[in-house]
């Protein structure tokens, strides 16, 4: 379906059958971009299909002259362009019910992400957010209304990367849940390795969002300096320093794909 407010437009891409969907998976590209693009990666389907999720990729487009200048008028702000409400009204269409959410964004699509994890925290399973400017500050949202959990990267040779650190810097001093990837060798471009971490990542939420009374393992910390295992005491000293990891599994994957 296609949606318009103001000088927005609001249209989506969707995979395949849309019946017997336990949550679906919300993939953005970058700015004015076309997610349909990640329909063509067969990583991203064969996710979906192993967990029965939905999938829609996003094709939103804002003018040129509203993604500068402090404009809260563009897509990237959920609550002012209505880009939020046309993305929860979608899911509600297709699928005929408020699914749960797990998200990716790309660039200006990760500042979206981001955006979106605070308009709608109580929807979101876990996200991630890779190649951001970051404009705004995390916000703190009461622990009742959300614990999803997200991912924070960057590319070591991307110039946003001090900028996109920053946020998960402040992410982290406020208690969120956040992992920090910085990775190697890696500029302003799509990232595989980085696309497998996340359905790892997401993957493992997901379990733990579908048994909501098993209690889940102790969370591994490690320092995002030396990629050592901490204590978690260390950690809650130094949380802007560390990230948490909920298996042993996932913090090998990301050993290999992290640089200090």
């Amino acid at each position: 379906m296609f949606y318009c407010f103001a000088e927005n437009s609001f249209n989506f891409s969707i995979f395949e059958s849309t019946e017997g969907k336990t949550a679906v998976l919300v993939l953005v590209p970058g700015t004015n971009g076309n997610g349909a693009l990640f329909l063509e990666n067969q990583p991203w389907i064969e996710f979906a299909q192993k967990h029965s999720l939905g999938i829609i990729a996003l094709n939103y487009q804002s003018a040129p002259q509203d993604f500068y200048f402090g404009n809260r008028k563009n897509y990237y702000f959920p609550l002012e362009s209505g880009s939020g409400k046309a993305l929860l009204d979608e899911i509600k269409n297709v699928y005929g019910k408020d699914l749960p959410i797990l998200i990716y964004g790309v660039s200006g699509g990760a500042e979206f992400v981001s955006q979106f994890a605070d308009y709608a925290p109580e929807r979101i399973i876990a996200w991630c957010a890779y190649s951001a400017y970051f404009y705004e500050t995390p916000k703190t949202i009461p622990h009742e209304k959300t614990q999803a959990r997200g991912i924070i990267a960057c590319g070591e040779l991307d110039h946003r990367m001090q900028c996109a650190y920053s946020y998960f810097y402040i992410g982290r001093q406020q208690n969120k849940n956040w992992i920090w990837v910085n990775l190697k060798k890696t500029g302003h471009v799509r990232s595989k390795a980085l696309e497998e971490f996340a359905c790892l990542f997401f993957s493992t939420e997901l379990d733990i969002f579908k048994k909501p009374n098993k209690a889940p393992h102790k969370d591994i910390f490690a320092d995002i300096s030396t990629m050592n295992i901490i204590s978690s005491e260390h950690s809650e000293m130094n949380k802007s320093l560390s990230c948490p990891f909920r298996n042993e599994t996932i913090y090998k994957f990301w050993k290999k794909i992290h640089t200090p």
